[in-house]
This record gives C-alpha cells, sequence and structure tokens, in this order.
C-alpha cells in the first residue's frame, strides 16, 4: 500500500483484515483523532476506541474503507 497521509486520514475508513489486540472481534473502524505520530480509532459496532501509530497503517493487515472479510 502507498504511504498514509495525514492530512486525508481524518474520518477515513478502515477494515482489519486480523482483530486488533484487546478487541472484541471488531473489524470496522473509523479514525476520530489524528495526532502527529498516532490515531485513535472509533470501532463501529462497539464504539469503543483503540490508539494506533499512522505507520500501523502500512501493514497489509489494514484495508482502506469498510471490506467485507470471508469467515
Amino acid at each position: 500500500m502507498a504511504r498514509v497521509q495525514r492530512r486525508f486520514l481524518m474520518h477515513s475508513r478502515w477494515t482489519a483484515s486480523a482483530p486488533l489486540a484487546d478487541s472484541e472481534g471488531e473489524c470496522h473502524f473509523e479514525v476520530i483523532e489524528v495526532r502527529r505520530d498516532a490515531v485513535t480509532l472509533r470501532a463501529v459496532l462497539t464504539d469503543r476506541r483503540y490508539p494506533i501509530a499512522i505507520a500501523a497503517f502500512e501493514d497489509p493487515v489494514w484495508l482502506l474503507g469498510w471490506q467485507s472479510l470471508p469467515e
């Protein structure tokens, strides 16, 4: 994936193809806060918050947009 630009992250939507640590199986997220080197994600179904590094979006685990995942 191309390098993620901070200026476009706010309110962007992401799908995690693998569960996050300490998550309850959530896979769809929206960026609700952008800081210098990190963002805060909001899980769509549970409204839980997760802080992650912006560089993590370059990992193939993250898919841009809300994608359907195979069971």
